[in-house]
C-alpha cells in the first residue's frame, strides 16, 4: 500500500537484522518492484541453526524466550519509564539526527506498543521463516549481503561472561548464514564490515551507502 501511495516503480530494498527477513520476503512476493535488494547482517530464514547450537551459557542469558519476555515486560512500562530506560539511545540520537527526527525517534522508543509488537515478531519468527521457506524461490536479482566482523562480535558476548567458544561458534555460524544469503541469487555478493558490530549503519555507514551505490 505503501509503494502504492507512493507510485514508486522499481527500488531498491534495504533490510538490517530482522528487516532483512522481512526483505527477503517482499523480494519474494514482488520481485518486479525490485532493482535490488540490500541486507545488512541479516537474518536467515534459517535461524534456527543458531538456536540448535549447544551454547548452553550463552542461551541462558539471550535465549529467543528471554528476549519475548523481556519485551512483554517492556510493553507494559509508560512512557516516562521508558524515556528513562533509554535516554542513553535518545540523548546519542540528537547528535546525528536532525531536531524532529531525533524527536521521532524519542516518540518510536517510549511507546508501548512497540515492545508488544517486537515480542509478538519474535514469538512468530519460526512460523515467519518456515512461510519463507516454502513460498516462492528468491528472485535472481542484483543482491548485496553485508556481513559484520565477526572476531569483533564475539567480544561483547566474552566481556558479559559467556565462553568464548561459545561466542566463536555462535559468530561462526552467523558468518556462515550470511554466505548463504549471498547465494540466493547469481548477482549475490558478500561484503565483510571489518570493525563493526551488528549495527553497520552505526559502525560502517560509508559500506551501505557504497554498496548502494554499486546497486544503482
Amino acid at each position: 500500500m505503501l509503494i502504492e501511495k507512493l507510485q514508486l516503480d522499481r527500488f531498491l530494498l534495504v533490510g538490517h537484522s530482522f528487516g532483512g527477513l522481512c526483505a527477503q520476503q517482499y523480494a519474494r512476493m514482488y520481485p518486479e518492484k525490485l532493482d535490488g535488494v540490500l541486507l545488512i547482517d541479516s537474518t536467515s530464514h534459517h535461524f534456527h541453526r543458531l538456536y540448535d547450537l549447544d551454547l548452553p551459557v550463552m542461551y541462558s542469558m539471550i535465549s529467543l524466550e528471554k528476549l519475548i519476555e523481556a519485551n512483554k515486560e517492556t510493553s507494559t512500562k509508560s512512557k516516562n519509564e521508558l524515556k528513562e530506560e533509554f535516554m542513553e539511545s535518545i540523548e546519542e540520537s540528537k547528535g546525528y539526527l536532525p531536531e524532529k527526527e531525533a524527536a521521532d525517534y524519542e516518540a518510536f522508543m517510549t511507546t508501548p506498543h512497540f515492545y508488544k509488537t517486537v515480542a509478538e515478531e519474535f514469538e512468530n519468527w519460526s512460523t515467519s521463516s518456515e512461510e519463507i521457506k516454502s513460498g516462492e524461490a528468491f528472485p535472481d536479482i542484483p543482491l548485496i549481503v553485508i556481513a559484520r566482523d565477526q572476531e569483533l562480535s564475539a567480544r561483547p558476548y566474552v566481556e558479559h561472561g559467556i565462553p568464548e567458544t561459545e561466542a566463536i561458534l555462535h559468530e561462526r555460524v552467523w558468518r556462515e548464514l550470511q554466505v548463504e544469503l549471498a547465494g540466493l541469487s547469481s548477482k549475490g555478493e558478500l561484503v565483510i564490515a571489518e570493525g563493526s558490530d551488528h549495527e553497520v549503519h552505526k559502525d560502517r555507514p560509508g559500506v551501505i551507502v557504497e554498496c548502494l551505490g554499486r546497486l544503482g
